[in-house]
């Protein structure tokens, strides 16, 4: 299905590339582009990734890295754990994301738990019990309401000395905020409670 591979430190297969199957791909050949050149990437499996560029970024399953830089969009089918990585576009992660010194210029969905550190976020949609955010600053954020099997959790957001510069919406109300260390909410919170 998938037409070549290349290895960095795991097989990454591409479909914009050519040339290379099976045990070809763990000689890097001269004629392939390396990394940092891709326009857009299809990674497959879980995978380990640093100091790259992408046009584009789609992965399908587990993504670890640190200094990435994605030009546009980025989308994980799969947990998603990084340090220093920008998204100019937006991010959407189907899986638990950790991310240390992020910055995410458009909108961010998550469908899963978040916990980020030393973070910049425009808006944040997440399908989740629980988010975390120390030391970051985000624009707002909405809980978009559980599915049937959770619904009868609380839903909750952490903010540990991080700015939110809108509002903290609970599409199902009951929601619940722990504020801690110097957070600053400049919005309102909808459908919640801080405790």
């Amino acid at each position: 299905m998938f037409k070549n591979c290349l290895s960095i430190s795991f097989f990454i297969c591409l479909t914009a590339l050519s040339g290379c199957c099976g045990e070809q791909c763990t000689k890097k050949r001269s004629d392939q582009p390396t990394a940092t050149s891709y326009k857009q990437g299809f990674l497959v499996g879980s995978v380990h990734v640093d100091n790259q560029t992408f046009q584009d970024l789609n992965v399908s399953g587990s993504f670890h890295g640190q200094h990435i830089i994605v030009n546009e969009d980025a989308i994980i089918s799969g947990a998603i754990e990084a340090d220093d990585i920008k998204i100019k576009g937006n991010l959407t992660v189907n899986g638990s994301s950790i991310l240390q010194n992020a910055s995410i210029a458009k909108k961010t969905v998550i469908n899963g738990v978040l916990n980020a550190s030393n973070s910049t976020f425009t808006d944040v949609q997440a399908s989740t019990i629980e988010i975390v955010f120390k030391n970051s600053t985000v624009n707002s954020i909405i809980i978009r309401k559980p599915s049937q099997s959770e619904e009868h959790k609380i839903q909750t957001v952490v903010l540990n000395h991080t700015t939110i510069l809108g509002n903290i919406t609970f599409e199902k109300a009951g929601g619940k905020v722990i504020v801690d260390n110097g957070t600053v909410i400049k919005g309102s919170i909808i459908g919640g409670t801080i405790i």
